[in-house]
């Protein structure tokens, strides 16, 4: 079966058939990249994941608790592997901050128990995290230090909004001693 598509099977034993239908879609290293959509304040953010032995059925993020939750319809033992972006989630030594610091373990919890997990892969943009689960699992806690922050361009902008009104407030008042207008 090497070739992409919808199968049907079909098996008779003692004058009874049973029939099932199912796609298989064939990928490099026999495993597919999916991607979740996960909204934090109105935006929102893709992840990309492979898993087995279960799908996912959703992903919410917390950023008071930088905790990322995938609830998982497990019907074997498997494992969900995560690409984490460090522009959602990070793990680091200095904690609430997106930047600075040396990354540091994530904590990982299958149905609230702490879980052992590898942490697989990691770059400038992403760290990938592979979790097993046993059958009946149903969810997925992934911890870190910071999570994409609510009103984070917001705030920037407002920011920026500021200094410009106080370059502009200081440059044509500065003749008098009061920011009273000119006449």
């Amino acid at each position: 079966m090497g070739v992409s598509g919808e199968y049907r099977a079909a098996v008779t034993y003692r004058n009874n058939t049973e029939e099932t239908a199912f796609n298989f879609i064939t990928s490099e290293g026999g495993q597919i990249w999916r991607t979740v959509t996960v909204e934090i304040a109105g935006r929102e953010h893709p992840i990309r994941y492979q898993i087995n032995g279960g799908t996912l059925t959703n992903m919410t993020a917390d950023p008071e608790t930088a905790t990322l939750t995938a609830t998982i319809n497990s019907t074997a033992p498997g494992a969900l592997v995560v690409e984490l972006p460090r522009s959602i989630i990070q793990s680091l030594s200095e904690v609430g901050a997106p930047t600075g610091g040396n990354d540091t373990d994530f904590e990982a919890f299958v149905d609230t128990e702490g879980g052992i997990f590898d942490e697989t892969m990691t770059n400038r943009t992403v760290r990938e995290l592979t979790i097993p689960f046993d059958q009946g699992a149903e969810e997925i806690e992934i911890v870190g230090t910071w999570v994409v922050p609510e009103f984070g361009a917001i705030a920037a902008i407002i920011l920026a909004i500021a200094i410009v009104g106080i370059i502009v407030a200081t440059t044509r008042y500065s003749k008098f001693s009061s920011f009273l207008p000119r006449h």
